[in-house]
């Protein structure tokens, strides 16, 4: 379990934390992708071990969504992007939900 100070310092550009260091070559491909593949699951329970201590309505039935959005508009910039990404959405739905109680 990651807490948000260390997926975050995991997330920045100069660290490769969450990236495969198998080559990706012909011979290696299948190994490759299951290894980020492994990586990138990693990524989603440590952005869930990080932010449910800060929103505990958040949980695996919902992470999917939650963690598809911000992957969808973050990662074509790196993980940090979908970092914060996550973090923006969890403020807003957060906010959300106390204002319909």
């Amino acid at each position: 379990m990651a807490t948000y100070e260390e997926v975050l310092e995991r997330t920045q550009v100069k660290n490769d934390y969450y990236f495969t260091m198998l080559p990706w070559d012909k011979g290696n491909r299948e190994a490759h992708n299951a290894d980020q593949q492994r990586l990138d699951q990693e990524f989603r329970d440590d952005l869930l071990s990080a932010f449910k201590p800060l929103y505990p309505w958040l949980n695996e039935g919902c992470l999917p969504t939650v963690f598809g959005k911000a992957w969808e508009d973050g990662h074509a910039n790196g993980y940090s992007e979908v970092f914060y990404h996550f973090e923006n959405l969890c403020e807003f739905l957060d906010k959300f939900l106390k204002e319909m109680k």
